[in-house]
């Protein structure tokens, strides 16, 4: 499988946010978050993202998740939480909007590019986010 995983749309002409998911916007468990019903959010994160789309930044959510290479879940179970997260979200915030959010589904001894700390779901995510798929562009991260 090659990543990252891609779960949403949007543009962006200004700057963009790249937040981790687990421990960041939602609590990490003992494991991982293997279902959408244990999904929590921090409290305050869907009113910091509304913070920062109203100085206008767009929102990429990064996210390490080895259990789908690793056959613990499918990429639809996936989804499935990443909707919880955005319900979550909005829900404490109208405008606590994700433009799109990256998973790589590797594993560490996978190897590949998009793991974090590589910065392969942030160039993914830049080039999504600018509409521009030209894989080698140069980024400015000023």
């Amino acid at each position: 499988m090659e990543g990252p995983i891609v779960d949403g749309f949007g543009s962006a002409n200004g700057p963009i946010a790249f937040i981790d998911r687990d421990g960041v916007l939602n609590y990490g468990r003992n494991g991982y978050v293997n279902h959408s019903s244990e999904l929590s959010i921090i409290p305050g994160s869907g009113k910091a993202i509304a913070q920062l789309r109203a100085k206008g930044y767009a929102i990429c959510v990064v996210t390490n998740q080895s259990p789908i290479m690793r056959g613990l879940w499918t990429v639809e179970r996936l989804h499935s939480i990443h909707d919880e997260l955005r319900r979550q979200l909005l829900a404490e915030d109208s405008n606590a909007t994700i433009d799109v959010i990256l998973t790589c589904p590797h594993r560490n001894r996978d190897r590949c590019g998009c793991r974090k700390p590589w910065p392969g779901m942030l160039v993914r995510g830049h080039n999504l986010l600018r509409d521009d798929r030209r894989p080698n562009r140069p980024i400015d991260w000023a």
